[in-house]
């Protein structure tokens, strides 16, 4: 991770893996990208919707329901039942 915007992509990923982190640092940089993240991209989403670009409103809409429910779009529902 060379930029902030490496390290919030970074962030993102281990957010929907349920990544345990044991740095303080990160782990507050965690909270305040969770915090935010999914707002974002609802947002985005929204105008996106408005005017009407159908590719990138699917790609949004996608990563929302990803971020939403911590769970990669290419994993069996079930997975989120797991012991943790």
């Amino acid at each position: 991770v060379e930029n902030a915007h490496g390290k919030v992509n970074v962030l993102i990923q281990s957010y929907i893996s349920r990544a345990q982190l044991k740095s303080a640092s990160l782990t507050s940089d965690l909270s305040y990208v969770n915090q935010n993240v999914v707002r974002l991209v609802r947002a985005l989403f929204e105008i996106v919707i408005k005017r009407s670009w159908a590719i990138l409103s699917a790609r949004l809409l996608r990563l929302a329901k990803m971020l939403e429910q911590r769970m990669w779009d290419t994993i069996n529902p079930l997975w989120q039942f797991s012991q943790y």
